[in-house]
């Protein structure tokens, strides 16, 4: 679900928010897929989305979930 919200973000005009969402989805299985390394960088990714959020907590989120994993 998450890969399908960020393939239609390319091609179409989704909330900067909902792709953040996505990828912090897809950082969090990876997570529990054992892929430490995918996970961090989908969190970026989600992160640097959601830095030109304003009233959203996505940022406040991910950057939180960063800090437990040791990379934020």
């Amino acid at each position: 679900m998450a890969d399908a919200v960020i393939e239609l973000a390319a091609h179409a005009e989704v909330e900067p928010a909902t792709v953040a969402r996505a990828r912090f989805v897809r950082a969090q299985l990876a997570e529990r897929r054992g892929q430490r390394d995918v996970a961090i960088a989908e969190a970026r990714a989600a992160l640097d989305l959601a830095t030109s959020i304003h009233g959203d907590r996505i940022g406040e989120d991910v950057s939180a979930w960063l800090r437990e994993h040791g990379a934020g």
